[in-house]
């Protein structure tokens, strides 16, 4: 992306996440837009910082759900495993 278009995008996803994490925009954010970015890596294998904003809303929004599932099933797991 040029420079120019590639802050804008950073701008906006900073935003995007922002308000997903429902919080001030701050370093916080930062830490969330980095964690949105290794949760799309590793349930996706794409680069985060290839996709459109969009994109990316998206396959958030998706690896956060498998995330969520993956440790309810644990959770579910480990009841089992140990009768509590």
């Amino acid at each position: 992306m040029p420079g120019a278009a590639h802050e804008l995008f950073q701008c906006y996803r900073k935003k995007l996440v922002g308000s997903l994490n429902g919080g001030p925009e701050h370093s916080k954010t930062d830490t969330g837009r980095w964690q949105g970015d290794a949760l799309i890596r590793s349930n996706f294998s794409v680069d985060p910082e290839r996709l459109q904003l969009s994109e990316w809303a998206k396959l958030h929004a998706q690896a956060q759900w498998l995330e969520r599932w993956r440790l309810e099933n644990q959770a579910e797991l480990f009841k089992v495993m140990f009768g509590a």
